[in-house]
């Protein structure tokens, strides 16, 4: 899950810029801005698994 700190502080600006266009409730101003920061964050979920394999690959030799 996308950290809530991060959310909320991206969440003010994406408010306003939402508030021009075809987006007026509030319920899916914050869906939008959950998704983009999501798309943000898409591909750090595997940090864990990159560093695991870069470390084997580097006992191997």
């Amino acid at each position: 899950m996308t950290d809530p700190r991060e959310l909320r502080e991206h969440r003010d600006e994406v408010l306003s810029r939402l508030a021009e266009g075809p987006i007026h409730t509030r319920f899916h101003a914050v869906n939008e801005a959950l998704e983009e920061v999501r798309e943000r964050r898409r591909g750090e979920g595997n940090r864990k698994a990159r560093r695991a394999a870069a470390a084997k690959a580097r006992r191997r030799g």
